[in-house]
């Protein structure tokens, strides 16, 4: 009974091998719903369980606090759904991109911005690190545009409803995502040039977890990740003017498959 027991609990321990942080408030790649993490991200690490003995348990935080603590501590041993930056590869090891991500510049349905160079002398909510946003900051002719930064999407989202500014940079999907939970008439303007690659980040000098991570990630089909994706993504349909879009509107609301 004794050894019966303590295969039990021995067994239960190991269920999760590895422990991965998501955001709480990133819908619909990674939320937290009726207190449970969920979202595109969520179930892409359910998938990659399948495929591994060293399974991934989930813990939901803010992201700015996920960044941190992987950075600065060993209370965790990785972050799912990291955008791909230079900055970012500076400080983690990054896995080979799952898929990507466009960001897109959003505006209320009723704005009088028509282009992206509409947003001169606006000001605008951003999204760190994007590659749109550093595009914008790159050129000298948006240097009046006053970026600011809040601290969750759905509140931008809200100011623009608010119109207490002019546009938002996020995510395409995230945008379309909560402008639907939160009723607001949105359009899209313009998608970044470059979409951004997502991938697993670990703490760096790590590199035994991060190649077996790498390794699982390899076994998973590229066919069941886009399942996966359409499946997750394709639910925050909304119908969205884009009109004045100045770059070709992508498929999967803003999600692209990477293959391995």
């Amino acid at each position: 009974m004794k050894i019966i027991i303590c295969l039990f609990l021995c067994l239960s321990l190991r269920a999760y091998a590895l422990t991965c942080a998501l955001s709480i408030e990133y819908p619909p790649y990674q939320y937290v719903k009726d207190g449970r993490t969920t979202g595109l991200d969520a179930k892409l690490i359910k998938l990659y369980n399948q495929y591994t003995n060293e399974k991934i348990k989930m813990i939901s935080m803010k992201w700015d606090l996920a960044l941190s603590e992987l950075y600065y501590s060993n209370k965790f041993d990785c972050i799912w759904g990291m955008e791909v930056t230079d900055a970012r590869q500076k400080r983690y090891l990054l896995t080979k991109p799952i898929y990507k991500r466009s960001s897109t510049l959003f505006v209320h349905e009723s704005s009088n911005i028509k282009s992206l160079n509409d947003i001169k002398y606006k000001i605008i909510v951003g999204d760190k690190d994007s590659t749109l946003e550093q595009e914008i900051k790159k050129s000298k002719k948006f240097k009046s545009t006053r970026i600011k930064h809040l601290p969750t999407k759905e509140l931008a989202m809200k100011h623009l409803k608010q119109k207490k500014v002019s546009a938002v940079i996020m995510p395409n999907a995230v945008g379309i995502y909560l402008a639907k939970k939160l009723n607001v008439n949105i359009r899209q303007v313009f998608t970044a040039r470059e979409k951004t690659p997502v991938a697993v980040a670990v703490k760096k000098g790590n590199e035994k977890l991060y190649q077996m991570i790498q390794e699982t990630l390899s076994k998973i089909p590229t066919h069941e990740i886009e399942k996966i994706i359409n499946s997750s993504i394709r639910k925050t349909s909304k119908k969205v003017d884009t009109s004045y879009q100045k770059d070709t509107s992508p498929n999967l609301m803003g999600a692209y498959l990477h293959p391995f």
